[in-house]
């Protein structure tokens, strides 16, 4: 019950004397309004302003330029307003009014000074306002330092750098730029710092020769960036010529060689180290065989080994070496020792030569087993035969060398003797004619009886 009455109470106050009670209330919020406004007082408020930095071209014209221009610009200048509450709420919604800048074209007028020491140079606040409301009261800092260097010419390398990876298949040659030097504009004392420019080629899919249009960037010694406000490139962007070959590979052929090996020793492999070359060509160019020079090898009695520089090889094809390590071939030829083949001359295929006049062999020659360097297949197939000199040897047991003729190609190992016998044929010849010689007629001679003893005899 006492709920209800508190409400219909209200209800009530509502219902009575409504426009009295509007009017009240209007008139309240007037007097409040005028109150604020003519008895309100003034505040005061700092706000943090981004410094603006104005006068450098100035500079440049003069052949000056501020070292310190990125600290200078990164400075935070606060400022002190004053106004009432309201002015400063406004101003709150408008802070772009409010600004702080330095000068720096005022320091053209100490171009001739003493360069190494700062400047100072006055920060000037200013809120773009027009109204009374407003009062600058303070700021901090009130000034700062310009440090000021001279700007002089020099010149740097360039330096060609690759973005990226040509179309599969494809490799890039030479990247030549337009020039080689540049001239660069800068502070004298920063100069040694700007070691070179580089020019950025973007080689994206490329399968073709192209002319790319890079500007320069600068780089110091440490190969970072330098301060592009600091320094100025003579030139503006930069031709580069790029070279677009296609990758490809290339055998090389084991070259011949010439001459024999010394005696006992073969030829038993051929190594050729890379056998086959990645190389670079145009789309045209035909990849086959290389074909190195012949290698001698006369007398040699271990590893032959020769190093090939194959670039002008390849340029006779169009080609180059891909990379260092396809630009020289290693040949090795293998020369080792044989193992001899054992070859029997039988007594009747060995020939004599020089025997002397009355002698003769005493009884057959016999069979020789010689060792033969060479190849086997050619040792088996041929019909060696040999041959004994018997020249200026008299009667008697003598020792004398075979001499085995041996296919080309194959030599003997060892030097091979036989024992003959010489006889002389005089004393056949005198038995001979002993045993042939007719026998002397001995004459017998008959005598005639007497007649005395013929007739005895008769008797």
């Amino acid at each position: 019950m006492k709920t209800k009455k508190i409400t219909e109470k209200i209800r009530d106050f509502f219902k009575t004397n409504i426009s009295f009670k509007i009017f009240s209330l209007i008139f309240a919020f007037v007097m409040w309004f005028f109150v604020m406004s003519s008895l309100n007082p003034s505040e005061t408020k700092t706000y943090s302003v981004a410094l603006t930095v104005n006068g450098s071209e100035d500079l440049a014209e003069s052949d000056l330029v501020c070292l310190n221009l990125e600290e200078l610009e990164s400075q935070v200048v606060r400022v002190k307003i004053k106004a009432t509450r309201p002015d400063l709420n406004s101003l709150d919604n408008n802070k772009d009014k409010l600004t702080a800048m330095i000068d720096l074209g005022r320091l053209t007028a100490y171009s001739d000074d003493d360069l190494s020491k700062g400047f100072n140079v006055s920060v000037i606040p200013n809120l773009s306002v027009y109204s009374n409301a407003y009062e600058i009261v303070g700021y901090s800092p009130s000034g700062l330092t310009a440090e000021l260097d001279r700007l002089v010419e020099f010149t740097v390398p360039v330096r060609v750098s690759v973005l990226n990876e040509t179309e599969a298949g494809y490799v890039h040659g030479d990247l030549v730029p337009s020039v080689s030097t540049v001239t660069v504009k800068g502070p004298e004392t920063l100069k040694d710092t700007v070691s070179y420019v580089s020019l950025a080629v973007d080689l994206s899919g490329l399968n073709y020769d192209t002319t790319a249009t890079v500007m320069p960037v600068l780089y110091d010694e440490d190969g970072k960036i330098a301060d592009s406000r600091l320094f100025t490139v003579y030139g503006g962007s930069i031709d580069v010529a790029v070279e677009v070959m296609k990758q490809g590979e290339i055998r090389v052929e084991a070259p011949q060689f010439t001459g024999s090996t010394a005696s006992g020793y073969s030829v038993t492999d051929v190594i050729v180290e890379p056998e086959i070359l990645r190389v670079l060509g145009k789309e045209t160019a035909q990849t086959g065989v290389i074909e190195l020079p012949s290698i001698n090898i006369s007398g040699a009695d271990e590893t032959v080994e020769r190093i090939f520089n194959v670039e002008e090889l390849l340029a006779e094809e169009g080609l180059e070496a891909a990379s260092d390590e396809f630009k020289n071939v290693k040949v090795q030829i293998i020369i080792e020792q044989e193992d001899p083949a054992v070859v029997v001359i039988p007594g009747s295929a060995i020939s004599i030569t020089g025997l002397g006049e009355g002698l003769e062999l005493g009884e057959a020659l016999n069979g020789v087993s010689i060792e033969v360097y060479g190849n086997k297949d050619t040792i088996a197939s041929a019909d060696i035969t040999g041959m004994i000199d018997l020249s200026g040897l008299s009667e008697g047991m003598h020792t004398v060398e075979v001499e085995p003729v041996l296919p080309a190609g194959t030599s003997l190992v060892d030097s091979v003797y036989i024992e003959v016998e010489l006889i002389s044929t005089a004393e056949e010849e005198e038995t001979t004619e002993e045993t042939t010689a007719e026998p002397e007629t001995e004459e017998i001679i008959t005598e005639e009886p007497s007649s005395e003893e013929e007739s005895l005899l008769g008797e």
